[in-house]
């Protein structure tokens, strides 16, 4: 089914397309969520899937913004509090292959102490409370100066190996200043990502250091974690259809929500 159309080519300079040429963001629609982390900060590995217990990773394909994964604890030693895994990732594996993929786009949620796309070094402030909007100030410029953009990457052997390829992104301006304001939830502006048409792949994701640090005991993930309410994927489609079905297209995803974390606990 056919989404929604995205912004204008003009956006995407590599692309050199006629005038009624659009981005439609339905290409995910029969491919499995591909969410997880990496135990080293070699982007290139398959790295392992992850499903958290209480957010499945099938929430990132399902059409609804109200519903979310995260790789939240499932990089942490039990009862340690030693996130072993910095890079995280989330995407999309096709069960074949695929052409005119031009871009992605993330509907990112986060937290008080993560959730976010981040830095090698990570927030190492400690300051980050157990209460969202009780953050101390120097905490929360800890994190939002721990925000960095993922990059985007593609495989043609579903996912046993990567390779980057180059984007025209937004995600810093955009959630830098949620993460500056101690915010919960997901942010309302999507990132989008932009990059030259690829054909023949067979998985695309975003990866990159998980965001945050969350210091509350049996719940930590100190080398950060990502949260995503919604991963799409656009093509780019030559012609768009006549004006009597351009609503169809616009239908989009609907839904706004707001959903406090349960911590995951462990022995």
């Amino acid at each position: 089914m056919w989404r929604s159309l995205a912004f204008g080519l003009a956006a995407i300079p590599v692309l050199a397309a006629p005038a009624n040429a659009a981005i439609v963001y339905d290409a995910a629609g029969g491919a499995s969520a591909y969410m997880g982390y990496i135990d080293s900060s070699d982007a290139t590995l398959a790295g392992t899937v992850y499903n958290h217990p209480s957010y499945p990773r099938a929430n990132i394909l399902d059409g609804d913004l109200e519903t979310r994964s995260d790789t939240y604890s499932g990089t942490e030693v039990s009862g340690l509090g030693s996130n072993t895994a910095p890079l995280d990732f989330v995407g999309v594996i096709w069960t074949g292959a695929v052409s005119d993929i031009v871009a992605v786009r993330l509907h990112q949620f986060i937290y008080f102490d993560g959730g976010w796309f981040g830095t090698q070094t990570g927030d190492t402030n400690s300051l980050n409370t157990a209460t969202p909007g009780a953050n101390t100030a120097a905490a929360n410029i800890a994190d939002a100066a721990d925000v960095a953009a993922p990059t985007v990457q593609i495989t043609t052997d579903f996912g046993a190996t990567w390779s980057a390829i180059a984007a025209v992104e937004d995600y810093v301006s955009i959630v830098q200043p949620s993460v500056a304001a101690d915010f919960v939830g997901r942010i309302g502006t999507p990132v989008d990502f932009a990059f030259a048409s690829q054909s023949g792949i067979n998985g695309i994701r975003l990866v990159g250091y998980g965001g945050g640090r969350s210091d509350i005991s049996f719940g930590r993930d100190e080398q950060g974690w990502i949260s995503v309410s919604e991963f799409e994927v656009g093509r780019f489609v030559p012609d768009v259809p006549e004006p009597g079905t351009l609503a169809l297209l616009g239908s989009g995803l609907i839904g706004l929500g707001w959903v406090r974390r349960r911590r995951a606990r462990t022995a």
